[in-house]
């Protein structure tokens, strides 16, 4: 078993395969787009599931991922290296979370960066919005109390507010929706 890195110049895939080439010219003819350079290590299929997991905040769909190809490649070789997957660790491998308000935002922060050729942390990104980085952290099992952030995080990354909640892409009218969150901040506070 072989996992690959595929370097698309705007993002790269991590995957896994029996054979590389053969998944590189699938992978091609399905999407249209050359690879431009590719990485592959024989390694366990953990190490794949390994990847995903520590860069899921980069994530673009799927397999793909909004992340620089050679940091990607040192990162698998040293993971491999550190042989980081013991054989006891490989069945407890907890499953990838599900795309949520705080992933999108850690997402887009990612994807942020990568266009403007910038390393802004999450924390900074939070922080120059004069966000509380550990508020925003705190209180991530809770919709409500993000919405009081939503409008400012969604205005600097370009985002409606309803795509950093539910994950539509649907435009609705901006201002009836900051009009609405203004509402229930409002209905919030008086709890």
């Amino acid at each position: 078993m072989y996992v690959y890195i595929f370097d698309f110049g705007d993002r790269i895939k991590i995957g896994q395969t029996i054979k590389v080439s053969r998944r590189m010219h699938t992978i091609e003819l399905a999407s249209g787009t050359k690879v431009l350079r590719q990485f592959s290590l024989e390694a366990d299929s953990e190490y794949e599931r390994l990847m995903h997991k520590k860069l899921f905040s980069y994530r673009s769909i799927g397999e793909y991922f909004y992340y620089p190809y050679e940091q990607a490649v040192e990162l698998l070789k040293q993971l491999v290296k550190s042989k980081v997957v013991e054989k006891s660790d490989r069945q407890e491998m907890p499953l990838l979370p599900t795309d949520d308000y705080f992933s999108r935002v850690q997402r887009l922060v990612a994807e942020k960066n990568l266009r403007d050729k910038s390393n802004i942390s999450l924390k900074d990104f939070l922080e120059a919005l004069d966000i509380e980085a550990s508020k925003f952290f705190e209180h991530r099992g809770s919709k409500a109390s993000a919405l009081e952030d939503s409008v400012e995080i969604a205005k600097a990354l370009g985002v409606t507010v309803e795509y950093l909640i539910t994950g539509e892409t649907d435009k609705p009218d901006f201002g009836q929706v900051v009009r609405q969150l203004e509402n229930i901040i409002e209905e919030l506070k008086k709890l």
